[in-house]
């Protein structure tokens, strides 16, 4: 896959906002592990960066793609191809990863623009 205009444009916007630890994992500094991938994959969707999200996972992290492919395939599903997993534990720990993005964004004014956009309280 090619990396387009677009997709150095969504990666970044999505750098400015990483303090060094999201940094240092996305350049490979840092070891990520697979709960990691789920959260930045998780991150991109929130703020549709969906270009990048493609070339994160297929070319930066293909491997982590295919251990968190392996490990949904253990999950429990409920014969509908959906997880049987409570629905507001995931919202929960969703939003928690975006909390916590948003803390360790470097600049108080992105901080605060974020927090805003996905309603989350001023701590």
């Amino acid at each position: 896959m090619k990396k387009t205009k677009e997709i150095i444009s969504q990666e970044n916007k999505f750098l400015r906002l990483c303090g060094d630890n999201y940094r240092d994992k996305i350049k490979k500094k840092i070891p990520m592990t697979v709960g990691d991938f789920k959260k930045f994959m998780y991150l991109f969707d929130a703020m549709g960066l969906s270009k990048y999200s493609i070339y994160f996972s297929m070319e930066m992290f293909p491997e982590l793609l295919v251990e968190y492919g392996e490990r949904s395939k253990d999950c429990d599903w409920d014969g509908y191809g959906e997880y049987d997993f409570p629905v507001e534990e995931m919202v929960s720990i969703c939003e928690e990863w975006l909390q916590e993005f948003c803390d360790q964004m470097p600049l108080e004014s992105q901080r605060k623009k974020y927090r805003k956009v996905y309603e989350i309280d001023e701590e």
